[in-house]
């Protein structure tokens, strides 16, 4: 939740991060190698680290260590977005190739019909612990932290067993 600032904690906001933009600029350059993608990274985490600048805790954490968080929380995000927006114009645009395709095209529809229960029943076949990180991130879009809030388990719970769960269930679609 966005806080709401005070001339004071303004100050103290760029007194410690305003001389680590160039670093902050380094880490996003890192992770999206593009210029113009670590530019528009970096700016948006300097806003998002002031909104929540009232999180931060020197006790806990150096500034460097916080905002490397922030800068790794916040190009996942952007990341895990770009890819559901990727999946979902994919799935729109397979959908209308199905129903707008050529007259006498009721093979693709059964074809996709066929696919989606295949699919259906794979997920349903996974192990519970699996398949409820796999519903929640892959079909409900949730992002990790976010499964992980609602499932009641580490990040790095959902990301493992997203991963072994996507790979049963590819195998069980080979198979």
């Amino acid at each position: 939740m966005a806080t709401v600032h005070t001339t004071e904690t303004r100050r103290a906001y760029e007194a410690a991060v305003l001389p680590l933009v160039d670093w902050v600029q380094g880490r996003a350059l890192k992770l999206t190698r593009s210029p113009a993608d670590a530019e528009d990274l970096a700016q948006e985490v300097l806003v998002r680290a002031f909104r929540h600048w009232g999180t931060y805790d020197p006790t806990k954490a150096s500034i460097k260590a916080w905002l490397g968080t922030v800068v790794r929380n916040t190009f996942c995000n952007r990341y895990e977005a770009m890819n559901r927006r990727r999946d979902v114009q994919t799935a729109h645009k397979a959908e209308v190739e199905i129903t707008e395709g050529p007259a006498g095209g009721q093979l693709e529809v059964l074809e996709a019909r066929e696919t989606v229960l295949a699919v259906r029943a794979a997920v349903e076949a996974l192990p519970e612990e699996f398949r409820a990180v796999l519903v929640a991130v892959d079909l409900e879009g949730a992002a990790y932290l976010e499964a992980a809030a609602a499932l009641g388990i580490p990040k790095g719970t959902v990301m493992s067993r997203l991963h072994r769960g996507r790979k049963h269930l590819r195998a069980a679609l080979a198979a």
